[in-house]
């Protein structure tokens, strides 16, 4: 069963009353998650809510609470069963995560190779800065859009002095 058809077959009458709580005819009962002598949690079809503490949720969360697990072995208690992959399906998803895998690394080796150079050229233009004077307008606009694309890179932080 999915949790689709977990949540049709029980209602949240059926899983409160299966750890022996009481519900009053308004659909009231005492809280189990926090200490109280009169009733303050509201039982709904599917749900609950306790006015007193403020827990709330489906039949998977009250479980979750009374048995202090988590939400796969609440899933179990209540019949759950996952889903095997076959062959096909586990090689298609190793295939996707490979390719996904693959071109990461080449757009990684390519921003490194754009990052060598941009550093590069602005090398050379700081050691023409410090061999000719004065610039022009165009030598300056070139430094700035170099700059520019190191930073749009994020590489002007790691940019060498």
């Amino acid at each position: 069963m999915n949790v689709d058809e977990i949540k049709q077959k029980y209602s949240m009458r059926e899983i409160v009353e299966k750890y022996g709580i009481k519900i009053n005819r308004a659909g009231f009962c005492i809280c189990p998650f926090h200490n109280e002598k009169t009733p303050s949690m509201k039982i709904y079809p599917k749900d609950y809510h306790c006015h007193a503490c403020g827990a709330n949720g489906d039949v998977f969360s009250f479980i979750m609470g009374i048995e202090h697990c988590d939400f796969k072995t609440a899933f179990k208690t209540l019949g759950g069963t996952y889903k095997q992959q076959n062959d096909y399906q586990r090689k298609l998803s190793n295939y996707r995560f490979e390719k996904a895998k693959e071109k990461r690394k080449q757009e990684e080796i390519k921003n490194k190779q754009e990052k060598s150079q941009l550093l590069k050229d602005i090398d050379i233009l700081k050691l023409c800065k410090q061999l000719y004077q004065p610039f022009s307008d165009e030598w300056c606009d070139a430094v700035n859009q170099l700059e520019l694309k190191l930073y749009r890179l994020s590489y002007l932080t790691e940019r060498r002095q």
